[in-house]
């Protein structure tokens, strides 16, 4: 009986030590599993980063198209020509010349003796930076001043299309975009690319004006496009937001169709006046300029 009181307590500080033990070991491998987990070491953060780089260039990098159809604007390279003309450009592949087409060799193919001191050729650059075709940028005022650039194959100068106003961007994507109030009652923003071997426009179901200004004259609101159904009737004066303008059956923007937003906050479509002079149109700052 003594024998058998002994043994117990001796069990219990064994079983003590043992569970003690565990714990110890426990914490401290939960404590090193911790120190790992928040600092790795450096060769385990280049580890990781490796892994992430593999991972994305493997499976989730776009390609060179998709990748370019998504060029920050504001990496760009810009080149002022003047105080409203400015030209965005890729810096890759691209050659300024920026001088007025009477003033170039005569051998050059843009070169023009008669009028071209009212033009400027402004570079050879890549319309795709990944294409070995080069082009050639001309700018113009046009005969009633409508400024536009257009844009010629450097090899002959032929003339492969035009992009109205007075903002160009060139990312080597093969497209380009351009935006100004020319030709326009707001500032229109477009993108172009070749469509049947020429540089068009690409049509928008809408663009784009956000302008925030006052109607000058009384205007109705539909709440269809096709303007069966009054919404609101705006007064003179009243502060207004001139969201975007529909596209025209060409596939080009409304001149006279927007879509507008209220001070309140309703939003409808109008037909209003955009030609004439600046106290005739109905609402202010919405004037078409251009021939």
């Amino acid at each position: 009986m003594n024998k058998l009181i002994y043994v117990l307590p001796l069990m219990a500080c064994c079983w003590q030590c043992t569970s003690k033990s565990s714990n110890n070991t426990k914490q401290q491998i939960a404590q090193t599993e911790v120190k790992e987990t928040i600092a790795p070491t450096h060769e385990q953060s280049k580890a990781v980063e490796v892994t992430t780089v593999e991972s994305i260039s493997d499976k989730d990098e776009p390609s060179a198209k998709e990748r370019f159809d998504f060029t920050h604007f504001e990496e760009l390279k810009t080149l002022t020509i003047s105080k409203t003309v400015v030209v965005k450009y890729n810096p890759k592949e691209t050659k300024i010349i920026n001088k007025e087409a009477g003033k170039l060799p005569k051998d050059h193919p843009l070169y023009d003796g008669e009028f071209g001191f009212y033009d400027m050729i402004i570079m050879e650059f890549k319309l795709d930076v990944n294409n070995s075709e080069s082009y050639l940028l001309r700018h113009t005022w046009g005969p009633s001043n409508d400024p536009s650039f257009s844009v010629h194959t450097a090899s002959d100068g032929k003339c492969v299309g035009s992009v109205h106003g007075t903002q160009i961007f060139i990312p080597g994507n093969s497209s380009v975009y351009g935006q100004g109030v020319e030709n326009a009652c707001f500032n229109l923003k477009q993108k172009y690319a070749f469509i049947n071997n020429k540089l068009e426009a690409v049509s928008q179901p809408y663009y784009y004006a956000g302008l925030k200004t006052k109607t000058q004259k009384t205007i109705k609101l539909y709440s269809d496009d096709a303007m069966t159904n009054v919404l609101a009737t705006i007064p003179p004066k009243y502060d207004v937001e001139v969201l975007m303008a529909a596209a025209d059956q060409k596939g080009g923007a409304s001149m006279d169709k927007f879509l507008i937003k209220t001070s309140f906050g309703l939003v409808g479509w109008a037909t209003v006046k955009t030609f004439g002079m600046p106290d005739e149109v109905d609402i202010k700052e919405l004037q078409y300029l251009g021939d």
